[in-house]
C-alpha cells in the first residue's frame, strides 16, 4: 500500500468515500484529484471523524492537515501536520504538507529546518530546493537540485 495516497486497513470504506469525494470537483489535492470547496468540507468532516477514531495514526492527522490547507485554514493545518510528525517524525506526507504551507507563508527558514534531515524523497527534496531558493540561498538550492538530477537514470539518447 502506498502510504502517501491511502489510509491503512482500518479505514477501507472511509478511504473509498474520500477517494470518491476527492475524484470530483475543482480543487487540487496532494493526490492530484480536484474537488470543490463543498466536497472538501465534507471530506474534512470525514477526516476529523477518522482522527477521532484513530488519533494515534499519523495518516489521520496528515489527511486532516491536507484538507485544512486546501481550505486555507493554514494555522489549523500546521497543527495537524505537526501532530502527525509527533507520532512519526519521518512521515513524508506530513513533512510535505507542512513544508508547503510554510513555504506559502514565506517561512522559508522553518521549512528548511524541517527538511534538512528529512527522509529521502523527491518531493521533499524539491520543497527544500524551493525553500532555499526563495530564502536566497541559491548555492544550496542548486546543490539540492543537482542531487535530484543526478539520481535520475540517464536517458538512452543522452550520452
Amino acid at each position: 500500500m502506498d502510504s502517501a495516497n491511502s489510509f491503512p486497513a482500518p479505514f477501507p470504506r472511509f478511504n473509498q468515500r474520500c477517494v470518491s469525494n476527492l475524484a470530483r470537483g475543482k480543487r487540487t489535492t496532494t493526490w492530484g484529484s480536484r474537488i470543490s470547496t463543498v466536497e472538501m468540507r465534507s471530506a474534512l468532516l470525514e477526516f476529523r471523524a477518522a482522527e477521532h477514531l484513530k488519533p494515534e495514526l499519523s495518516q489521520s492527522h496528515a489527511a486532516l492537515g491536507t484538507a485544512l490547507s486546501q481550505l486555507n485554514e493554514t494555522d489549523a493545518a500546521i497543527d495537524e501536520f505537526k501532530a502527525a510528525l509527533k507520532i512519526d517524525a519521518r512521515y513524508v506526507p506530513a513533512l510535505d504538507g507542512l513544508t508547503k504551507v510554510l513555504i506559502d507563508q514565506r517561512r522559508y527558514s522553518a521549512a528548511i529546518a524541517y527538511l534538512r534531515n528529512a527522509p529521502p524523497d523527491d518531493a521533499l527534496e524539491l520543497n527544500l530546493a524551493i525553500a532555499y531558493a526563495r530564502n536566497r540561498n541559491n548555492d544550496e538550492a542548486l546543490q539540492v537540485l543537482s542531487g535530484i538530477v543526478e539520481k535520475q537514470p540517464l536517458l538512452p539518447w543522452v550520452t
